[in-house]
């Protein structure tokens, strides 16, 4: 099975074989040439697509970054006080993270991650 682009070559090389250095008419010139004016065009047409598909998927890749909540520092941790998801405190000279609404105490379930361990800074 040949491909466009090996159709194209055959095409090529039996116009320069008929032709060689001897001079064609513009139409003659003009009809061997358009098959390789198509298959730039398509080429074009195909990495076009392909960057705007990408460009798509990192726009959309982005805009869910940005759309992320950001980290915020609330101090020392107080018993008993609601703490949102993304919610940064401190407690016993370690940095928390919360990973999810809570009110309990960093390290005492899964609600808040270790950030920098006491002395660890």
């Amino acid at each position: 099975m040949s491909t466009k682009q090996d159709d194209l070559n055959l095409e090529m090389k039996e116009f320069l074989s008929k032709h060689g250095s001897k001079p064609v008419s513009f139409k003659a010139l003009d009809t061997a040439l358009q098959g390789t004016v198509d298959a730039v065009l398509d080429g074009l047409k195909d990495a076009f697509k392909s960057h705007k598909d990408a460009r798509r998927a990192l726009e959309k890749r982005v805009a869910e970054l940005e759309a992320r909540p950001l980290p915020t520092y609330r101090g020392v941790h107080q018993d008993g006080a609601n703490y949102t998801a993304n919610t940064m405190v401190t407690r016993g000279g370690s940095l928390w993270f919360a990973t999810e609404d809570t009110t309990s105490t960093p390290g005492t379930d899964g609600s808040w991650r270790l950030i920098v361990k006491r002395g660890a800074a």
